[in-house]
């Protein structure tokens, strides 16, 4: 009988803070399906994701090189098939929000019970979105109305509209089969859709596509 050996999910730490890392590398430690890499500022994350594959990039928004949506951006796009979220300990909800738009996994704050982080990373890793919920999120019944979609959702309901497969939609876009996934649910979630039929009738309705 052949040994089975189960795929490694790696993870980057692109953070400055060396305690930081250190206590997230202790806390991972016997997540033996987990391998952790580290980076200190943007220049090295975007030199690890040239270097090899990465699942799954926990980005600190305020590390050396780092400015602002562009750089997150920046790292969304160099990711390709791997999922990037932001990584923080004070981040203005807004921007988090922004940054789900663009293709970002989540949120992870760094207050994050340490508990809690492997759940957390293995939930991104699946093409899931991680944002935990907050009091404005609970209470506010209007927020998918106030989150207009933005040209790549729109982009992506056209192709949906004109048949095309998720995979196919990733090969037009040079994204993946995941992110188009996610971004299917955040479209759902904006504007109330139940499936990507309809999705397309509302904003078919809207005039929009």
């Amino acid at each position: 009988m052949e040994d089975f050996t189960p795929a490694l999910t790696t993870i980057l730490i692109a953070d400055d803070h060396q305690l930081l890392i250190d206590a997230v590398t202790q806390g991972l430690r016997n997540e033996t399906d987990l391998t952790l890499r580290t980076a200190h500022s943007l220049a090295e994350t975007l030199r690890a994701l040239q270097e090899a594959p990465i699942d799954l990039v926990l980005l600190d928004v305020k590390m050396p090189g780092m400015n602002g949506m562009e750089s997150v951006i920046e790292v969304i796009r160099a990711a390709k098939t791997g999922a990037v979220a932001l990584f923080s300990g004070n981040i203005d909800e807004a921007f988090a929000r922004l940054a789900l738009r663009e293709g970002a996994a989540g949120f992870v704050p760094k207050t994050l019970p340490m508990r809690v982080l492997p759940s957390a990373i293995r939930l991104m890793c699946s093409g899931e979105v991680f944002m935990p919920v907050t009091r404005r999120d609970a209470s506010d019944p209007e927020e998918p109305e106030a989150r207009p979609l933005v040209e790549r959702e729109l982009r992506i309901l056209h192709m949906v509209q004109a048949g095309l497969t998720n995979k196919e939609i990733a090969r037009q876009i040079e994204s993946s089969e995941v992110r188009i996934k996610m971004y299917l649910r955040t479209i759902f979630a904006k504007i109330g859709a139940k499936n990507r039929a309809h999705a397309v009738s509302i904003v078919r309705a809207q005039g929009r596509i």
